[in-house]
C-alpha cells in the first residue's frame, strides 16, 4: 500500500511540475507576443509621423482636475494645421479651430529603447499662440498637451494616418 501511495505520489508530482512548466512556457510566449505587438505599432506610428501627414483624434479630455469624453480632432499636413479642439464642458475657454494655419518649430523625437514618440509644435490663431505636445505611447495610446494663455489642456486619443 505505502509503495502504491508512492508511485502515485511520483505520478501526481510528475505531472504537476510538467503543468507548471507549460503554463510558464505559455506565459512567456503571450509575452513574446505583445512585445511584438508594440514594436508592430511604435514602428507604425514612427512611420506616420515622419510622413508629416497624419490626424490626432481624441477620446477624452483632461484639465487637470476633471476628465470627460471628448470627440476633437486635428490634422497636421505638410506643417499645416486643421481641425477643432473642444473644451472641458466646465471650462470658460472655447472652441478653438484651426484651418491649414502655419506650424512653426516642428520637432520629433523618437526613443527606439522606449518605443516611444514625441512632437512638438507652435500655432497661432490671430494674437493668441498655441503650443503644441504630442506623446504617442508603445500601445499607440496618444496625449495631445496644448498650453495658451496660462492654460495647459490634455487629450487623450490616437494618431491615424492622413
Amino acid at each position: 500500500m505505502k509503495k502504491l501511495f508512492n508511485e502515485s505520489f511520483k505520478s501526481i508530482s510528475l505531472v504537476f511540475v510538467i503543468l507548471v512548466f507549460s503554463i510558464s512556457g505559455i506565459t512567456a510566449q503571450s509575452h513574446k507576443g505583445d512585445n511584438s505587438t508594440l514594436k508592430k505599432t511604435y514602428k507604425r506610428n514612427k512611420t506616420i509621423i515622419e510622413n508629416n501627414s497624419y490626424e490626432f483624434r481624441s477620446l477624452m479630455v483632461y484639465d487637470g482636475s476633471q476628465r470627460e469624453k471628448n470627440y476633437s480632432k486635428v490634422s497636421i499636413i505638410k506643417n499645416k494645421l486643421s481641425g477643432s479642439l473642444i473644451p472641458i464642458t466646465t471650462s470658460k475657454s472655447s472652441l478653438v479651430s484651426f484651418e491649414k494655419d502655419r506650424i512653426k518649430n516642428y520637432k520629433v523625437q523618437t526613443n527606439d529603447e522606449n518605443q516611444s514618440v514625441e512632437l512638438s509644435f507652435d500655432a497661432a490663431l490671430g494674437e493668441i499662440s498655441f503650443q503644441f505636445n504630442i506623446k504617442i505611447m508603445p500601445n499607440g495610446k496618444a496625449f495631445l498637451k496644448v498650453y495658451s494663455l496660462n492654460e495647459e489642456i490634455e487629450y487623450i486619443g490616437t494618431i491615424f494616418r492622413q
